[in-house]
């Protein structure tokens, strides 16, 4: 996040995505719920995805892509 604020514009877009929610949660490097306080904390979202099954993966790249667009045709 320090990275973004240093060098990204003011109006970036930021979410927080953690990947391979298809495992169970006692074998991940970062459990969901520290996911989800870190996004809280930066006042961001938080969504699980996985590769494996397809979950969130789509549907998150559209809305990405939605909140860009809306940003960029705001600042026009």
């Amino acid at each position: 996040m320090r990275n973004i604020e240093q060098h990204a514009s003011d109006n970036v877009n930021k979410i927080l995505v953690g990947n391979i929610a298809d495992m169970d949660e006692s074998k991940m490097a970062i459990p969901t719920s520290r996911g989800k306080a870190l996004a809280d904390e930066y006042g961001i979202k938080f969504f699980e995805t996985s590769a494996k099954t397809n979950l969130n993966v789509e549907g998150r790249s559209l809305l990405f892509y939605r909140q860009r667009r809306k940003a960029k045709t705001c600042r026009e």
